[in-house]
């Protein structure tokens, strides 16, 4: 009977303390699944963002013309400059 008894408390001991870390464990899971569907929830913000943020066709084209005129500009001026050197070796002459 005693033996018996043992083993009760035995069993009912590891039962409690078994519970105990079944219990921190799925605690900890469900903190997990929250952190997780939060992080979901962020990348699929910046997902949004990003593809709501791509160079309009105008914008591209503005720029374009932009770059163009300044290129033909130094161009101008070096094909000026070029101009004057070829002046001034034609007089020296």
């Amino acid at each position: 009977m005693i033996n018996q008894e043992i083993l009760n408390w035995f069993f009912g001991l590891f039962g409690i303390l078994a519970g105990a870390v079944l219990k921190v464990v799925w605690d900890e899971i469900k903190g997990l699944q929250n952190a997780q569907e939060k992080l979901t929830e962020k990348t699929a913000n910046i997902e949004i963002l990003v593809a709501g943020n791509y160079a309009t066709r105008d914008h591209v084209d503005r720029i374009y013309r932009e770059l163009a005129s300044a290129l033909f500009k130094k161009l101008d001026k070096i094909e000026d400059k070029l101009n004057d050197k070829v002046n001034r070796a034609e007089i020296n002459r």
